[in-house]
């Protein structure tokens, strides 16, 4: 049977604290995990029968990761789109579990500004970029003290879960976790899209560029949580600071990406 978000949360005993669309500012200073799904309340099961893939963004994936191969083959948008599509699970409206033992701001922040195909700040879960209905996702918000074991519950939990409808159209039905986790407890996606270059799937790389990013995320951070309480008058001012942090920050990465190509 698919799983509604409250299902899935309510299976590990916790609760959903925020609920945020994407691309929105996300002000918690809780570690624990956050749930992308297509569904914009908790109880609802919207579901998309095939997804609707963003070819723009796999022409900047293939451009940004050069040596990008489906199947050992050099990768092109429609072999790209064909091999996600292999991966849609069609009755499910969860799309992403992630987790973090760092504030959920931080690492949501990382996500918005994480470039497809780039080897950080968040490389898991990067196939969420792929879709062309982004601003339509809803974001749910557990705080957790336990977020890497709660994930793999979850993980498992869903896995249970999935249709044998929905696992007869999946490339590997035994390891049916929502599309964009490509890794859980039962193991990696054999996904078959590898790079040749540069390993595109390296997080939290301990480096001057990531602990100047970390520094960049924990303002934004500040900033999105001091918002939350301002007063008119002090918000226009936070907003303008904020803006010209984010510029920081995208041209950080820019820079950052450029240095990584071979």
């Amino acid at each position: 049977m698919p799983t509604t978000v409250r299902q899935l949360v309510e299976s590990v005993g916790l609760q959903i604290d925020q609920t945020y669309k994407w691309g929105e500012a996300v002000s918690s200073g809780f570690k624990g995990v956050y749930i992308i799904a297509i569904a914009a309340t908790k109880d609802h099961l919207s579901v998309m029968a095939r997804p609707s893939i963003n070819l723009r963004a796999l022409r900047g994936w293939i451009n940004r990761a050069q040596g990008l191969a489906v199947d050992g083959e050099p990768a092109s948008v429609e072999t790209i789109e064909i091999r996600l599509k292999q991966y849609w699970l069609p009755e499910e409206t969860i799309l992403y579990i992630g987790q973090t033992g760092r504030t959920i701001t931080q690492r949501l922040n990382q996500f918005y500004g994480h470039q497809l195909g780039a080897p950080a700040p968040h490389s898991g879960g990067q196939w969420i970029k792929t879709l062309n209905n982004l601003e339509e996702l809803t974001i749910y918000i557990v705080p957790t003290q336990e977020p890497a074991e709660t994930e793999n519950t979850m993980l498992e939990q869903f896995v249970s879960n999935v249709t044998l409808d929905s696992k007869a159209s999946h490339r590997e039905p035994n390891k049916a976790y929502p599309f964009a986790n490509i890794a859980g407890p039962l193991g990696r996606k054999d996904t078959g899209i590898n790079h040749t270059g540069t390993l595109l799937a390296v997080e939290n790389i301990e480096s001057p560029e990531n602990s100047f990013l970390n520094y960049l995320d924990q303002r934004l951070a500040k900033k999105n949580h001091d918002l939350s309480s301002a007063s008119d008058r002090v918000r226009s001012l936070l907003k303008t600071e904020r803006a010209e942090l984010e510029v920081i920050r995208n041209k950080f990465l820019e820079l950052f990406e450029f240095r990584d190509k071979p």
